[in-house]
């Protein structure tokens, strides 16, 4: 819940859209709360964007797709829905090491087994982490997918 209101409150209290190049990342949370919430948020700024967001030029769901990304565990097989929902360009890995129920060292081989494409599993183990960090990715860095 807490990454909810979080996110509520920063997209919704105009942070995002006052802040264009700032990122944001909602990590430790799971990832399968996106779809509803961003769902939400835009029927809401559909029904009520004149009094409650004058000031935005995108949708909620537009917001969060351009600075925000969310991370996934590695069984976390409802990120089947958020990757279908948001696409997969928003999405990180996490081995949730050193928490006492990760699943760390194998996390990231029972990641690969999740129900998503491949495309998928390199941008959310590797490329999507690497835009949110700043990172350049080297041709010496290999992903396992």
């Amino acid at each position: 819940m807490e990454m909810m209101q979080a996110a509520v409150d920063i997209i919704g209290g105009g942070v995002l859209a006052r802040f264009p190049a700032l990122r944001v990342g909602f990590l430790e949370g799971n990832c399968p709360w996106v779809p509803f919430l961003l769902w939400r948020l835009d029927e809401h700024y559909e029904w009520r964007r004149e009094w409650d967001a004058p000031n935005f030029t995108l949708t909620p769901t537009e917001y969060f797709k351009r600075q925000c990304s969310v991370s996934v565990d590695c069984d976390e097989e409802p990120a089947k829905y958020t990757v279908d929902w948001l696409g997969e360009a928003n999405i990180v890995f996490s081995t949730d090491y050193p928490h006492a129920d990760a699943k760390y060292p194998e996390a990231s081989e029972r990641f690969l087994r999740l129900p998503l494409s491949d495309a998928a599993k390199r941008k959310i183990m590797w490329d999507n982490r690497a835009r949110l960090y700043g990172l350049a990715c080297g041709s010496t860095v290999r992903s396992p997918v």
